[in-house]
């Protein structure tokens, strides 16, 4: 059984499906799910 995603996964995963490359943000505690996203999902 796999763990469920997380809205930070689902979010990127959504960026990564429609093209996104590169993402400009500051950093902050209201999408921490996020960030911890995109440093553990592999490169493409």
């Amino acid at each position: 059984m796999t763990s469920p995603r997380t809205g930070g996964q689902i979010l990127v995963d959504q960026l990564i499906t429609h093209g996104v490359r590169q993402l400009f943000c500051v950093p902050g505690e209201s999408f921490l799910a996020v960030l911890d996203a995109l440093t553990t999902r592999p490169s493409t």
